[in-house]
């Protein structure tokens, strides 16, 4: 009989959330005993790195099924708190984006591919808060990969 344990000491939340351009992905290398993944980068000073401490910030994946089969409709939804922290949102919404999410328990996936990448739709606002909500989608054909602790580092 397989169990499943449940570790009650959940902190939750994202912590961190990372955008890597698929141009900036070397490769992602899966191994399969241990069920997580190592991602190389081509260039670490491409990576924006977002703070989410503040609670704005989740991340959701359903399993999906439709005519062409099986699919993982992913969203990391968060705001930024106000407009000028990210001069270069034009960049975000151009881009098309692997993203790498560490959460509270310090659990770090890897959502995309280079094959199927995110794309990243802002919203600027400034009532009732001054800032940008943003949304990373996709619908990816297989679930978010967990990613190696030891071996991620930016």
């Amino acid at each position: 009989m397989k169990t499943i344990d449940f570790n009650f000491d959940n902190v939750g939340g994202m912590s961190r959330l990372y955008l890597i351009g698929r141009e900036d992905v070397g490769q992602v290398a899966w191994n399969h005993q241990r069920g997580i993944a190592r991602i190389s980068l081509r260039d670490r000073s491409a990576v924006y790195g977002i703070d989410t401490d503040n609670g704005d910030f989740s991340f959701s994946e359903k399993l999906t099924e439709d005519d062409a089969g099986p699919r993982y409709d992913v969203v990391l939804s968060g705001f930024i708190p106000r407009l000028d922290s990210v001069p270069d949102i034009t960049v975000l919404e151009r881009g098309e984006w692997l993203a790498v999410h560490v959460d509270g328990n310090g659990c770090i996936l890897l959502s995309g591919t280079k094959e199927v990448p995110l794309g990243f739709y802002g919203e600027k606002t400034v009532s009732p808060r001054n800032g940008i909500a943003f949304e990373l989608k996709g619908q990816e054909p297989s679930p978010s990969v967990p990613i190696d602790r030891r071996a991620f580092y930016i």
